[in-house]
């Protein structure tokens, strides 16, 4: 099995390195978030061990980034020098699997890949259930990706599944700023050619088999993110935006800038079974109107 290694101590990596071969595993190691990133984009890890204790790291935010870059599910091990519960708690909510006291337990560290091995296959085989927008009659005829039905089958679904494993659920509403004065500049073909070059951004961002890119309303999009938190949507709402962006897409009339813009807003949650499915959408789209009062061409979090 493929193990990706974040740890900065040399003398503590190679002795995990050691033992982990030992045990029959090929061992990446990154010492940054960036190198992490590279190797991940390169060849996902089937199983990650993160050391929390580098003071030059966020280990919630790294967590949550790392956890939407993996298309399957992958266990997430945390190395803590004590145990604080508020802190394991943070970065267990964050997308962490589990977590092993420094200095690590060669019984404890075998033990805890076995049990996560576990956990994996059993994730693996719910994704392989989990409904994909294939037939005809559930896609968008003018962008390609799921439509409003698809969406609303999918909320019940994993709002379910995150109760059940208590993991975090997150929307991201995302927005063309002043599409009506895009059509009626550049024609009504032309906007639909816009928003499916948007959809198309919105397909290559999301990993998991469990994520769902959806077209809310004309003009509007709707990202679902399963066992994703807030700081892992803010992450993929951020490289959505900024690539819309880079693309440059011509928008005269848009009233914020030359170019095409988005305004996008992201809810997350932890449900349960009082949760109702569209609270978390409803959530998303307050907070993408919030920015239209902002002076749209942002990103905002909702806040209760």
């Amino acid at each position: 099995m493929k193990i990706l290694l974040i740890e900065g101590s040399m003398d503590e990596r190679q002795s995990l390195v050691s033992q982990l071969q030992r045990w029959g595993h090929e061992v990446v190691c990154a010492n940054s978030a960036n190198e992490s990133f590279q190797l991940i984009e390169q060849s996902p890890p089937r199983f990650i061990i993160l050391d929390t204790t580098r003071p030059d790291l966020d280990e919630e935010k790294l967590t949550q980034q790392l956890r939407h870059l993996i298309k399957a599910y992958v266990p997430i091990v945390l190395l803590v020098d004590s145990v604080d519960p508020d802190r394991i708690l943070s970065c267990i909510q964050s997308g962490g699997s589990d977590y092993l006291l420094k200095p690590v337990n060669t019984n404890q560290l075998k033990a805890k890949i076995l049990s996560m091995q576990r956990c994996s296959s059993t994730m693996r085989q719910l994704e392989e259930h989990v409904h994909h927008p294939e037939q005809v009659g559930d896609l968008d005829e003018t962008t390609g990706v799921a439509n409003r039905n698809v969406l609303d089958q999918s909320l019940q679904n994993e709002v379910a599944r995150c109760t059940r494993y208590n993991l975090p659920l997150s929307a991201i509403q995302i927005g063309m700023d002043h599409f009506k004065d895009y059509n009626d500049k550049y024609g009504h073909l032309a906007g639909d050619k816009c928003l499916k070059k948007i959809a198309g951004i919105l397909k290559k961002e999301i990993n998991h088999p469990t994520d769902l890119v959806c077209r809310f309303e004309e003009d509007i999009f709707t990202v679902l993110l399963s066992d994703t938190g807030t700081e892992g949507a803010l992450f993929v709402a951020e490289r959505i935006f900024n690539t819309i962006r880079e693309m440059a897409i011509p928008h005269r009339d848009n009233g914020v800038s030359e170019i095409v813009t988005l305004s996008i807003g992201v809810a997350s949650l932890f449900p349960d079974p009082c949760t109702v499915p569209n609270q978390i959408i409803d959530n998303a789209h307050e907070a993408m109107k919030r920015t239209k009062g902002l002076g749209r061409a942002r990103i905002e979090r909702y806040e209760a």
